[in-house]
């Protein structure tokens, strides 16, 4: 079947709606949870309540998301970072996302360790509240900040990150 259009116009302006129709966002889980009333540090609690040892968000003022993707160098910086000044401490959760092709994550496969959870299955990840490497400042029942690791700025968010830990 072939349409014949009088007008160019009528043409351009189905293309133009096709356009912006194909752009629209179809996602959904993250968003949807938060139109249904979920605020990130209420989705946050929920994912941690699911670990088997139940984790309580509350017990924490950092949470700490180790990945492998973007940034490889600042991935490692920050990886060196947290073994050096964040395992084992009673107030900071480290999610460790990542399969060690780029970052030795056998340090945080140690049974030692009380602070690490691994997230294999990518779930902190569709939260949507990190996209890659970075951390949550938690404070007063909320988050705080949320700071993703960039590379022109890695000197200054380790700092920040070391000033809340203390």
């Amino acid at each position: 079947m072939c349409l014949k259009f009088k007008s160019k116009s009528v043409v351009s302006v189905i293309v133009v709606m096709m356009v912006f129709l194909s752009a629209c966002d179809t996602k959904t889980g993250n968003k949807t949870e938060k139109k249904e009333g979920k605020s990130s540090y209420e989705l946050l609690a929920a994912y941690l309540s699911e670990f088997p040892d139940n984790l309580q968000i509350d017990k924490y003022r950092i949470v700490l998301f180790l990945t492998e993707s973007g940034c490889s160098s600042c991935n490692n910086r920050f990886s060196s970072f947290i073994q050096d000044k964040m395992i084992n401490k009673d107030s900071v959760l480290i999610i460790v996302n990542a399969k060690g092709g780029q970052i030795n994550i056998r340090p945080y496969l140690s049974d030692t360790i009380n602070n690490i959870v691994t997230d294999f299955t990518s779930d902190f990840y569709r939260l949507g509240l990190l996209e890659g490497t970075g951390f949550i400042n938690l404070k007063d029942n909320k988050i705080d900040s949320i700071v993703k690791v960039e590379p022109e700025r890695i000197n200054e968010q380790l700092l920040y990150l070391q000033s809340l830990s203390e």
